[in-house]
């Protein structure tokens, strides 16, 4: 998530939203949405690292993470989920949440010989989403990294509630979160996570005062899956990522997360 707004905010102001009577207001979501994706680096090593952003970033609010991906060696690229950025697609709006796996899934396609060598996916927040559909449509990986993934939004029942209250009277929730981006992630949920047995190792680099996700849920999908682990960082929140900080511990557990995924890789190919 970016930096500039934060959606979803508590109990979305309820009280403040109703007296000010917004109207509702219909837009037309694009159900084939496609995003963009941009080369960042060519890389002197073997493989290829993809960073996918959060929700309400885009790849120009990311350029600490990318800066900071290529010293890994491996050739960087950024995907631009639709509806953010320069994406295509209603902003911040989503028909459904699997088609941000399947526009990841066609970004990556575009990618030359992205076979010869091993392929990282590197995830914040909503761009968990987009990297589990992706996989789920045969897209394969080596290793991934997801920071404070949307699993689950945290007060998932509360949040709901204020999005239920709110829902008659605008089409556009405090913070900017569209009612239907939210529909749309509660039937992705219902569904339940896209993860199967097949999924590659994958790490999760969690913030312990995230207020955002649900870190229970990233625990509950390690505990359920082997090849996940789960690591929580103390003291911090859901977009320390948005800035590079040399001396925070969520880069010292991004860095050691990458190479870990990257020796691995190199083992297996």
């Amino acid at each position: 998530m970016g930096t500039s707004k934060r959606p979803l905010g508590p109990i979305f102001l309820v009280v403040g939203a109703l007296l000010l009577g917004a109207c509702t207001t219909t837009r037309a979501i694009d159900r084939n949405p496609e995003g963009v994706l941009y080369p960042i680096f060519d890389g002197t090593g073997p493989g290829t690292i993809v960073y996918v952003h959060g929700y309400m970033a885009s790849v120009a609010s990311s350029s600490s993470v990318l800066e900071h991906l290529k010293q890994f060696g491996p050739r960087v690229y950024a995907f631009e989920l639709p509806g953010h950025g320069q994406a295509p697609g209603v902003q911040y709006d989503i028909h459904e949440f699997s088609d941000y796996g399947r526009a990841l899934a066609s970004g990556l396609g575009d990618i030359q010989d992205l076979s010869s060598g091993p392929l990282y996916l590197v995830a914040h927040s909503l761009g968990a989403v987009a990297v589990l559909g992706a996989l789920s449509q045969g897209v394969g990986a080596d290793g991934i990294l997801l920071v404070a993934p949307l699993f689950q939004i945290r007060n998932a029942g509360l949040t709901t509630l204020g999005v239920n209250i709110l829902a008659p009277f605008t089409g556009i929730l405090p913070g900017g979160t569209p009612v239907s981006w939210f529909r749309a992630y509660q039937r992705w949920r219902r569904q339940g996570l896209p993860i199967s047995d097949r999924l590659p190792r994958t790490i999760i680099v969690a913030s312990e005062n995230d207020t955002v996700v649900s870190n229970r849920t990233m625990r509950n999908a390690a505990a359920t899956f082997g090849q996940i682990e789960y690591r929580e960082i103390p003291n911090l929140g859901h977009w320390e990522i948005d800035s590079y900080d040399s001396t925070s511990p969520l880069w010292h557990e991004i860095d050691r997360a990458i190479q870990e995924l990257m020796t691995q890789g190199r083992k297996t190919e």
